[in-house]
């Protein structure tokens, strides 16, 4: 049979390059746009500007376009206008109080679907986005141990005090005694450096009372809200007769971040970000790092952070290739540790990365070791937004002498049960 050959008259050449004239256009207009929100912490404009060109180099079908956010206010006003992004970082906390279900679209079956992401997950990671039996959040792109005591090594030197274990926990007498032996007196009579300032880093965060001083605020036997409960009473004094009472200082009451960094105190509970913000803050200084102290002499830390989620109305497919890209990419993991210090919630990540900084590997393997997860007691998920508020104005009575502990819970205990019947009512 003879090959036939194909020939186009002027006339048919002209009408084929018309059609591709228009085919071409049609061709670049099946890119898809996403948009992506990601919240305003310092310097994550240029990380996610890295992070949207390897993954835009590998989808040349998709384009990211992305702004951060740092407002709920924000976000409810463009979901009401029917403009909210396709992808966003969010929180646990924050989902919780948006009620998901309105606003998310609920990602079991893509999380199903996607091995990479199913099975990579720190298992336990997946508690921050489980709303309702539905998982709303993808954790990772901002996740680790928020808890670590970390000491002034220069400054332990100069007292002549040993370090402290990296592996077990130091005792609240430990912790007190060092204290007493690093303060410093100015000529006023007030204290100028403290070993230890309860009201720095973490330490009013009600998960730290929590595992620290075995204080909480829910009574799992009676499944009731109790604020003034024995324990709490317990543990706001003795934090007040220790640490606060005897050593008037210029530093307050209120909680504050990085006295650390320049030497008014020598200890204080930071989270996996310390090593950086420390070496960036005070590089005059070398810096240990050790398991929060607690009564139970558990190895105890807050692990948790934050993830990316897909509001409704997403372009779906093109938003769960970008979620899945920032979740458990390696290259993505990368830039979000060289351009922020973060860490993500892959186990691949956990069990391959290590760094030259001790600091770092310390956090790294903590997510391990770590003994402590937060309580499954009944709890409702509702309540901490309930008590957290009280217990800090309480807090803020006992530790400035205003009021014991026991009157000041007390108050609060009453204020927590008109609230909760309030919140209920409301339902």
């Amino acid at each position: 049979m003879m090959a036939r050959t194909v020939r186009l008259s002027k006339s048919a050449l002209c009408t084929a390059v018309l059609i591709l004239g228009f085919l071409m256009p049609m061709a670049a207009s099946a890119e898809t746009t996403i948009t992506f929100w990601y919240w305003a912490w310092a310097n994550m404009d240029r990380t996610v500007d890295r992070l949207v060109e390897v993954f835009e180099a590998r989808h040349p079908d998709i384009k990211v376009e992305s702004t951060s956010w740092n407002s709920m206010d924000k976000f409810l006003v463009n979901a009401l206008a029917g403009t909210t992004p396709d992808v966003i970082v969010t929180g646990g906390g924050q989902l919780s109080q948006l009620t998901p279900q309105t606003f998310f679209v609920p990602l079991d079956d893509y999380i199903e679907q996607t091995p990479a992401v199913r099975d990579n997950i720190i298992p336990f990671a997946w508690e921050a986005g489980d709303i309702d039996g539905h998982i709303w959040l993808i954790p990772g792109i901002e996740w680790g141990p928020r808890d670590a005591f970390v000491w002034n090594k220069t400054l332990f030197d100069e007292a002549g005090l040993p370090g402290f274990d990296p592996d077990t926990p130091p005792t609240w007498e430990q912790v007190a005694t060092y204290n007493t032996r690093l303060a410093r007196q100015g000529g006023d009579g007030l204290y100028v450096q403290l070993g230890y300032l309860p009201t720095e880093g973490r330490n009013s965060d009600l998960d730290v009372l929590e595992f620290a001083l075995d204080a909480s605020w829910w009574n799992a036997q009676t499944q009731e809200f109790q604020v003034n409960s024995p324990a709490y009473i317990e543990a706001l004094q003795y934090i007040y007769d220790t640490f606060f009472a005897p050593f008037p200082s210029t530093m307050g009451t209120t909680s504050t971040w990085y006295r650390i960094a320049s030497g008014q105190t020598a200890m204080a509970n930071l989270g996996y970000y310390a090593p950086g913000e420390l070496r960036n803050r005070a590089p005059q200084y070398e810096y240990g790092f050790t398991w929060h102290p607690t009564k139970s002499g558990e190895r105890s830390s807050g692990v948790g952070g934050w993830g990316v989620a897909m509001p409704l109305g997403a372009s779906t497919d093109a938003a769960w290739k970008f979620i899945t890209f920032l979740t458990t990419d390696m290259e993505a993991f990368q830039i979000l540790f060289e351009e922020m210090g973060y860490f993500p919630a892959s186990l691949e990540f956990f069990q391959n990365f290590r760094s030259d900084d001790p600091g770092v590997n310390w956090f790294v393997q903590a997510v391990a070791a770590n003994q402590w997860s937060s309580p499954s007691d009944g709890r409702p998920g509702w309540g901490r937004s309930i008590v957290n508020t009280p217990i800090l104005q309480a807090m803020q009575q006992v530790y400035s002498g205003r009021m014991p502990a026991a009157t000041a819970l007390e108050a609060m205990q009453v204020f927590v049960e008109a609230e909760v019947q309030r919140f209920l009512g409301e339902q």
